[in-house]
């Protein structure tokens, strides 16, 4: 079987059941099973396997001899680590944003951030979602260091699982509005302690 045929049937395994995982739909301690799951996507044992392994490394499913590969699902220690590891990653982007970002770029992130805030204003969420993400995009399109970026990229679906949890009603979601305005704000005064500042307290309503 050629390579890519193998590397999209794990990866699409791998996808699928981390989608599920975290939405709760495969639940904790549920077995995965190689030759079922591996039958529904028409691929190997050996594919199905390799998704495993891929969420083994995640801490989403764990593997116990004479079971096999079990779900460990989500819990908050481990989310709490998501964002702890996502504002460290994220002060490095964003210190080298004041330091090298031109003001024209600046003011396209604010442009942006009020968007946002006229969404949200007007119960338009998914507009609100979608310029969100088009924000933080933008950001890490503008960072150099690619890597850390990659990183970041991996734990956006975690991210976004911590968001719906804790965005309980509408008035959470205006205080998002103004630490995100202000977070927006510290940046284009290329002012690092409040930029600091301003993550640190988006983060902490994020584990709160």
């Amino acid at each position: 079987m050629p390579n890519t045929v193998r590397k999209n049937n794990v990866q699409k395994i791998y996808t699928d059941l981390k989608t599920q995982i975290l939405s709760g739909d495969l639940q904790h301690d549920e077995r995965l099973v190689e030759t079922s799951i591996a039958k529904s996507y028409d691929a190997s044992r050996l594919h199905a396997k390799e998704a495993f392994r891929m969420l083994e490394t995640e801490r989403l499913v764990k593997h116990i001899p004479n079971r096999g590969f079990i779900v460990r699902g989500i819990t908050t220690d481990m989310l709490d680590e998501i964002v702890e590891i996502r504002q460290a990653l994220e002060k490095v982007i964003f210190k080298e944003l004041i330091l090298s970002a031109s003001n024209e770029e600046l003011e396209g992130l604010t442009k942006l951030a009020k968007r946002f805030e006229v969404f949200v204003a007007n119960d338009m969420f998914d507009d609100a979602r979608h310029e969100l993400d088009e924000l933080y995009n933008r950001i890490y399109s503008l960072s150099k260091y690619k890597r850390i970026i990659k990183i970041l990229n991996q734990y956006a679906d975690y991210i976004d699982l911590v968001r719906n949890l804790t965005i309980k009603n509408k008035e959470e979601l205006q205080e998002g509005v103004q630490n995100l305005n202000d977070l927006v704000k510290a940046i284009n005064h290329r002012d690092i302690d409040e930029m600091e500042r301003q993550l640190e307290l988006r983060h902490r309503h994020l584990k709160d």
